[in-house]
């Protein structure tokens, strides 16, 4: 199921300051979206909110380039990110997908 506004697929990320995002919600968020909108999906202001405040991520340091990818709608640079170490030594797996540990 995909939103008409933003042809991402459900479920949307939380608000931020309506709705409570967990490190599951952000999990559950990634998988469920197509590669092909990867940078579509980091887009959204509640994911960078969550991508900068989180004490378990630690995107800090590259939040400047994803924000340049996105500024720039550069797909490109947002896959060298996808498949960065910082992407896949926060949790994702090689397909860029966030894994969870019972997996």
């Amino acid at each position: 199921v995909s939103t008409q506004s933003t042809g991402l697929v459900e479920p949307r990320f939380p608000i931020a300051n309506r709705e409570m995002a967990s490190m599951e919600t952000f999990k559950r968020y990634y998988r469920a979206q197509p590669d092909e909108l990867f940078l579509r999906s980091l887009s959204d202001i509640n994911v960078l909110l969550f991508l900068i405040t989180n004490d378990t991520l630690s995107f800090q340091d590259c939040i400047g380039d994803i924000c340049s990818a996105i500024k720039n709608r550069d797909k490109e640079a947002a896959q060298v990110f996808k498949e960065s170490p910082t992407w896949g030594h926060n949790g994702a797996d090689s397909g860029g997908r966030y894994s969870t540990d019972d997996e």
